[in-house]
C-alpha cells in the first residue's frame, strides 16, 4: 500500500507489482477496467510513462479492493474515460 501514498507517479515497476500482486490482474484485465487496452498498461510498465490519469486511477482501484471493496467491474458502476462514462450503469434506484 506504500506505493498508493507516494507524491510522486507510479513507475512502470511499482504499476506493474501492483497490477500482478496486489491486485492479481493481467495487463488486459487492468486494460479493461480502465476502459482502454492492454498495449496501454505494457507501455506504462515498459518505459516507466504512466499517465497522471491513469496513475490516480490505479491507485484508487488498488486501495478500494485493498480495503476490501468491490471491483467496479463486478458491481456494474462502468469506467469515466476522459470525461464519458464507457459502460452504462446497472445500479437503479440509488438513494
Amino acid at each position: 500500500m506504500a506505493q498508493t501514498r507516494k507524491a510522486s507517479l507510479l513507475t512502470g515497476a511499482e504499476l506493474r507489482y501492483i497490477r500482478s500482486a496486489g491486485m492479481l490482474l493481467s495487463q488486459p484485465a487492468l486494460g479493461k477496467l480502465m476502459g482502454i487496452d492492454g498495449q496501454s498498461v505494457a507501455r506504462w510498465e515498459k518505459t516507466s510513462k504512466v499517465t497522471r490519469w491513469a496513475d490516480k486511477l490505479v491507485r484508487l482501484l488498488y486501495t478500494a479492493q485493498a480495503e476490501g471493496n468491490e471491483c467496479p467491474s463486478r458491481i456494474g458502476l462502468g469506467v469515466i474515460t476522459n470525461g464519458r462514462n464507457t459502460q452504462t450503469s446497472n445500479i437503479s434506484n440509488v438513494g
